[in-house]
């Protein structure tokens, strides 16, 4: 159980740290008073956002998906049900 909460935690701090990341490029956005946000920074934050995804896609999916096996395995049905 403890391994579980380990790598539990452990995916969380990994999504934090992207969120938070993504957090600090949102925070620059200029908007208006009217809720607006120009075409240009919009696009710049949107491809911003694409390019760390595939950056980190490979980084990331590795931590990101290891914590679930021993929970995805304990879920398997018994022989004989």
């Amino acid at each position: 159980m403890g391994k579980q909460v380990e790598a539990h935690d452990e995916a969380e701090v990994s999504t934090k740290q992207c969120y938070a990341e993504n957090d600090k490029s949102a925070k620059d956005l200029q908007v208006s008073s009217d809720g607006l946000i120009p075409v240009d920074q919009l696009k710049e934050f949107i491809e911003g956002t694409i390019r760390s995804k595939i950056e980190g896609s490979s980084k990331s999916s590795l931590t990101y998906s290891k914590p679930y096996t021993p929970r995805i395995d304990s879920l398997k049905m018994p022989m004989g049900y």
